[in-house]
């Protein structure tokens, strides 16, 4: 008898206030240009997690804590792509900020606004053309993108390290301190995808992760994160 074939799951992820935090450095907020000349020390044995190309480019990118060791044991269970809204250029740099070596994100599995169909609307089509639906998992903090996708939507909270224009009451570069790792968003979000990849191999060739996803909305102790 032939070995039945489980197709390895995708997982499609959003960068900006997902997995980081970018921000052109004219609108920080005051309180925060201190990050111009001193920006959070980097732990001993950890990798860069804060870049200022403010010089070059404008801008200042903080990494989400904890999105490094998401992305390397999500990895390990879901084929990784990113979807993002930003500019082409932008979506390959920042993968080269989060995946120095490009393990896990080569140039074919980043989408990026130059290649969505629908300029306000993210669709699996711009990710993942003919694939599978049913094995797809999508991670975004923003729900109105995926409109069109929401039986596969994992929504978190989304990450404002810096204020921005928009935010209310004080960033956290404001106040000094950051996202706690062991229960931030990522590592909520972790926990989920490790039940919903263990929930969907259990159901053998057929499994549907929309299915499995629904199935943990329902359970409080499993709830998809929301904002």
């Amino acid at each position: 008898m032939a070995a039945i074939t489980i197709p390895r799951p995708v997982l499609v992820l959003d960068l900006d206030n997902t997995l980081l935090h970018t921000i052109p450095a004219v609108h920080l907020a005051p309180g925060e240009a201190y990050l111009l000349r001193r920006p959070p020390p980097t732990k001993p044995g950890q990798q860069q997690m804060f870049f200022d190309m403010a010089a070059t480019h404008g801008y200042l990118t903080k990494l989400r804590p904890f999105v490094r060791t998401f992305l390397r044991e999500a990895g390990a269970m879901y084929d990784l792509r990113i979807c993002t809204m930003g500019t082409r250029d932008y979506a390959h740099h920042m993968a080269r900020l989060l995946d120095p070596d490009g393990a896990l994100f080569s140039p074919a599995r980043i989408v990026a606004r130059e290649d969505l169909k629908e300029a306000d609307r993210k669709g699996l089509d711009d990710v993942v053309p003919g694939g599978d639906l049913r094995a797809v998992v999508i991670l975004d903090d923003t729900v109105e993108v995926w409109e069109k996708h929401l039986d596969n939507l994992v929504s978190l909270r989304p990450y404002d390290y810096f204020a921005g224009r928009w935010r209310r009451g004080k960033s956290f570069a404001q106040m000094r301190m950051d996202e706690e790792e062991a229960e931030g968003g990522l590592a909520i979000a972790l926990d989920l995808l490790r039940r919903a990849h263990e929930m969907f191999l259990d159901q053998g060739a057929g499994g549907d992760l929309r299915e499995v996803l629904r199935r943990l909305r329902k359970k409080p102790e499993l709830r998809v994160p929301r904002r």
